[in-house]
């Protein structure tokens, strides 16, 4: 059993490529890519009009 108040996050196939890419070639953390998609997914909710996608 997990300790108490941790919860299991399921990433995106896509997700976990670029971690992987960006640990490999960025030195970044997993965690540190997750929290920067996380970032990137609320600014473009936040301010539509912002990204050209």
């Amino acid at each position: 059993m997990g300790k108490t108040g941790r919860t299991n996050k399921s990433y995106s196939e896509e997700v976990k490529k670029e971690a992987v890419r960006l640990a490999i070639e960025e030195n970044m953390s997993y965690r540190e890519v997750a929290y920067l998609k996380a970032e990137i997914a609320y600014l473009k909710k936040r301010y539509p009009n912002l990204h050209g996608e």
